[in-house]
C-alpha cells in the first residue's frame, strides 16, 4: 500500500526508518495506551516483523515536507470481513488534524480495493481514536477485552 494524503504518505517500512521510528515509539507519552516504550533494537524488531512481514500489518507515515518518518498507520485483516486501521504519531504532530486525514485516505483506499469493512479498535483512554472513529461515520460494535470496536461497512 502507498497512499499520499495532502502532507503525509504511506509507504512500507525499510529498516532506514528504525532511527526516527525509535524516537516515537520511546516516548513514553506516544506509548501511554500501547505498551511500555520501546528500545532501539525493539524498534528494529517491530519494522523486522511487522513492517517487513508480507503482507505487512503496519506501513510507515512520512511527513512529505521534510521526508521524516512521523509515525506509522495500522493496515491488515482484522476478521473475515474487515481491515483494522489506526496509527500511531509522533507527539510533535499530536492535534494537527493528521490521523483525520489519514483514516480517510485509508477508508478511501478500502474502498478501491474491494474491502468490506474497516474497523478501529481503541482503549477505553483512546479518547482522540474514539473521536476519529465516529467522526468517520463509524459504529460502535462492542467491546473486547477492554478495547472498543468500531466498524464501517463499506
Amino acid at each position: 500500500m502507498k497512499l499520499t494524503t495532502k502532507r503525509c504518505a504511506v509507504r512500507p517500512f525499510t529498516m532506514d526508518d528504525a532511527p526516527d521510528l525509535y524516537k516515537i515509539l520511546s516516548d513514553k507519552e506516544v506509548m501511554r495506551h500501547i505498551e511500555p516504550p520501546f528500545d532501539l533494537e525493539q524498534t528494529r524488531e517491530f519494522i523486522r516483523t511487522a513492517g517487513l512481514c508480507e503482507p505487512p500489518l503496519v506501513y510507515a507515515l512520512i511527513w512529505r515536507e521534510t521526508g521524516e518518518v512521523i509515525g506509522h498507520v495500522i493496515f491488515h485483516p482484522y476478521d473475515q470481513s474487515g481491515w483494522e486501521i489506526g496509527w500511531v504519531l509522533g507527539r510533535a504532530y499530536w492535534g494537527m488534524g493528521i490521523a483525520q486525514e489519514t483514516t480517510e485516505a485509508m477508508v478511501n483506499y478500502s474502498r478501491t480495493t474491494g474491502i468490506k469493512s474497516c474497523v478501529i479498535e481503541c482503549g477505553k483512554a483512546q479518547t482522540v481514536s474514539r473521536h476519529i472513529a465516529l467522526k468517520n461515520h463509524f459504529a460502535p460494535e462492542g467491546e473486547e477485552n477492554g478495547r472498543y470496536i468500531y466498524r464501517l461497512g463499506l
